[in-house]
């Protein structure tokens, strides 16, 4: 099916082999344009919104054919078995050949080189339940059969309705690979031009704050998210000369004379220093600070990142907790009522302070709306009174303090108008 010519001057072979593509695409385009058709359904959206919104998907596709090599493709890391809730399922250590990513796609097609239809899919892994999940192989794989993956841009479009998938793809023992892992990844996609918008859907909540921009311009912010590792080019100095002769090979001889040996990544259960646990958890400036709760579980406070991670540092379980909340810089660290035990996050650019009630199933929910001043940067640390029991928040570019009075959540802005920015921090 996939099979390169084994003469580029063989005509006809080359001919079959363009065929074949051919056939694939039109087989890989019908499927996702009943994945699509069959997601209007359901968001009750007019069929053929997606195409009418975003063009015709056969005109904006990209899509590649890949052959896995074990030698030419070194590992991008080592997944430890039971080193985190994910990987929790796992007998033994994977070596991970492509990293934890999502697609930057409205869906994608994946298809694998084998007659039929095959168990497993070769290393092929998405984190099951969402980001609270486990890696999950995918279950099947073949001519027969074609995975659909959620990419990064119909996550975006419906809010987090309907997620990216992540997936990577990891396997015990890549050299049992051979050279059978050949793959057709299609990558179903809106024009350049096309701008993103949320679906007319009456099924998925509204973002009022959607920021809309064209499909190209999403596409060039999001791009180094998928840049492979490559060798990195010297840097020229400012005459315009790199760094390529003597000076050069002896600055990067004493770099290597410094480096620290190397340390192996394996859970040792004696050695307590060091441990990365989670995940995967994408995104840029995540979280903006975090608080233990009276649980025992640590509560981190979403900045870009949609929801509340908790972490529990007794089994290194990692999960996300509460509803979700759209925006950038949302809440700015946090402090903790004593009597109570609740923990408020501080407006930084939310304009409502974020409120969670550790515990098995926490309570999270956003307190004082309209009521904590306007604009960016607002506050930027707090501080718990103990003669009045109140939280009173540090005034960054906010004119006035916060006054938060847990005990019925109540939220004043307090004292004379200080304009400015940048005025004070911490707390």
């Amino acid at each position: 099916m996939f099979s390169v010519p084994p003469a580029r001057e063989d005509a006809a072979e080359a001919a079959a082999f363009e065929d074949a593509m051919k056939a694939l695409f039109d087989v890989a385009l019908g499927v996702a344009t009943a994945t699509l058709r069959a997601m209007e359904r359901r968001m009750e959206i007019p069929d053929g919104w997606f195409e009418d919104a975003f063009g015709p998907l056969a005109s904006n596709a990209q899509w590649h054919v890949k052959r896995y090599r074990p030698k030419a493709s070194p590992p991008h890391a080592v997944s430890v078995a039971g080193a985190s809730r994910a990987s929790s399922a796992s007998s033994a250590d994977k070596i991970v050949l492509l990293p934890v990513h999502t697609d930057p796609s409205l869906v994608s097609v994946v298809v694998h080189d084998a007659a039929g239809v095959v168990a497993g899919a070769k290393g092929l892994e998405h984190l099951s339940s969402g980001d609270s999940g486990i890696w999950t192989e995918v279950p099947l794989h073949g001519h027969g059969v074609a995975c659909v993956l959620v990419g990064s841009v119909m996550d975006r479009i419906t809010s987090g309705a309907y997620p990216a998938a992540r997936h990577r793809v990891a396997v015990v023992d890549p050299e049992a690979l051979g050279l059978g892992r050949v793959v057709a990844t299609f990558f179903w996609r809106p024009a350049p031009g096309a701008t993103l918008r949320p679906p007319p859907s009456p099924v998925i909540p509204s973002c009022a704050k959607f920021k809309t921009m064209k499909f190209g311009t999403w596409c060039k912010r999001t791009a180094k998210r998928y840049e492979t590792h490559a060798e990195p080019k010297p840097r020229d100095r400012k005459k315009g000369k790199g760094e390529s002769g003597g000076e050069g090979r002896r600055r990067r001889e004493r770099k290597r004379a410094s480096d620290p040996p190397a340390i192996s990544r394996r859970v040792d259960a004696a050695d307590d220093r060091l441990a990365l646990i989670g995940g995967p958890l994408l995104g840029r400036e995540k979280y903006l600070g975090g608080l233990l709760g009276d649980d025992a579980r640590i509560y981190a406070i979403p900045g870009f990142a949609r929801r509340v991670l908790r972490i529990d540092p007794s089994d290194g379980a990692v999960e996300y907790v509460g509803p979700e909340y759209p925006g950038e810089f949302k809440w700015l660290r946090a402090v903790k009522d004593p009597k109570t035990g609740a923990l408020y996050g501080l407006p930084c650019h939310a304009d409502a302070v974020l409120k969670i009630v550790p515990g098995d199933a926490p309570t999270i929910t956003t307190i004082g709306e309209g009521k904590c001043g306007t604009g960016p940067w607002k506050f930027h640390g707090g501080v718990y009174s103990p003669h009045d029991g109140c939280i009173y928040c540090i005034p960054q570019f906010a004119e006035r303090v916060l006054k938060i009075d847990p005990s019925t959540d109540e939220c004043t802005l307090i004292g004379g108008a200080v304009p400015g920015g940048n005025k004070r921090g911490g707390g």
